[in-house]
């Protein structure tokens, strides 16, 4: 539906303009007052992942950026992306 490609839309751009930050799954819930179980079926059915594993993929997709465009080190990156450690960022970057 229309508004499920809208909604899909709308929490895709609002994740990409936060990739900064430490978001939880409840954050994003609140921001577009939707159901858990709506936003897993939006983002199972047509990003074939999970809303969180999409938030991480985009922060890999940044993290290579910055590796690639900026004179940060990894701590900095992992820093600047919102992750916990560096060993975690490692973790998930590998």
């Amino acid at each position: 539906a229309p508004a499920n490609e809208t909604l899909l839309l709308r929490i895709c751009e609002y994740l990409d303009s936060n990739v900064e930050k430490r978001l939880q799954f409840e954050d994003i819930q609140k921001e577009f007052g939707v159901s858990a179980s709506v936003i897993k079926r939006l983002f199972h059915a047509n990003m074939n992942c999970g809303i969180m594993e999409y938030f991480t993929f985009l922060k890999i997709d940044c993290a290579k950026q910055l590796i690639r465009e900026s004179d940060l080190n990894f701590t900095e990156i992992a820093e600047k992306l919102g992750f916990n450690t560096q060993q975690y960022f490692t973790t998930v970057f590998y």
